[in-house]
């Protein structure tokens, strides 16, 4: 593993000096913009301290489905409160996740995914030892697909990190105020985030605030048209990883 929580004092800060910072909230398997996003980023931060939102991406995602179509597949959580933190969830322990992952990706198999042995190999690793706490498990599991991709993973857990930063008023401030303790001069964000942000509050920190734009190549599926935007387990099972790396470079940088 690559996560680690190193101390909160000046060695913190010159670890992130001129580094380009990434924040978000752990997901299960993301799509292929998300690892575009940690392959532009030269620190990570995993970030865990707001509330679960049930049915959102943070426990699930989707793959192709037998005979056509889309469905989610999920790893179970734990009895939990509504207002239950991202940090504080826990992964129901009577079920036996990667087999009931696997059961689920049976059918690329049959689809004879190219690369189903190895994507299934990863993916044992990943649920092994079995999941107990969400985000270790998340994190773990996000550090073995970089790995299996051959892009750098440098991520730290928001929650082990105990940084001081101002309080934040709007989620947009989040980014702001953790870039500000960390003095780091440059944070990238996917597109989708842009309306919660103010660059003025980024040019008046003398932060650059970049969006990440990752372009969803087709490749072969085996269905009758290309379904893009699915979990990276779809990516991984039809593409070698030196052919995904090759579409992680299909992107560009925009200013705010």
């Amino acid at each position: 593993m690559n996560t680690h929580s190193p101390n909160t004092g000046q060695g913190k800060k010159a670890m992130y000096a001129d580094k380009r910072l990434g924040i978000m909230q752990p997901y299960f398997f993301p799509y292929l913009g998300y690892f575009g996003l940690i392959a532009n980023t030269d620190r990570w931060i995993v970030f865990d301290p707001v509330q679960y939102i049930r049915k959102g991406w943070v426990n699930r995602n989707r793959v192709l489905k037998q005979g056509g179509g889309l469905k989610y597949v999920a790893v179970t959580m734990a009895p939990h409160s509504r207002e239950t933190l991202i940090k504080d969830m826990q992964v129901a322990p009577d079920v036996d996740h990667f087999e009931q992952l696997l059961r689920q990706l049976d059918h690329y198999k049959n689809k004879r995914a190219p690369h189903y042995a190895e994507v299934v190999e990863l993916l044992a690793t990943c649920f092994e030892p079995r999941p107990t706490a969400l985000v270790p498990f998340l994190t773990r599991s996000l550090d073995l697909t970089c790995a299996y991709l051959g892009i750098p993973f440098r991520a730290e857990i928001y929650s082990a990190m105990e940084l001081d930063h101002a309080a934040a008023t709007h989620p947009g401030e989040w980014a702001l105020h953790i870039s500000q303790a960390l003095e780091v001069r440059t944070y990238i964000n996917p597109p989708g985030g842009k309306e919660i942000f103010d660059p003025l509050q980024f040019e008046a920190a003398g932060i650059e605030l970049l969006y990440h734009h990752q372009e969803l190549p087709s490749y072969p599926q085996h269905t009758g048209s290309f379904e893009p935007g699915l979990s990276i387990i779809d990516v991984m099972m039809f593409n070698e990883p030196a052919a995904i790396r090759e579409m992680l470079s299909q992107h560009t940088l925009t200013k705010a």
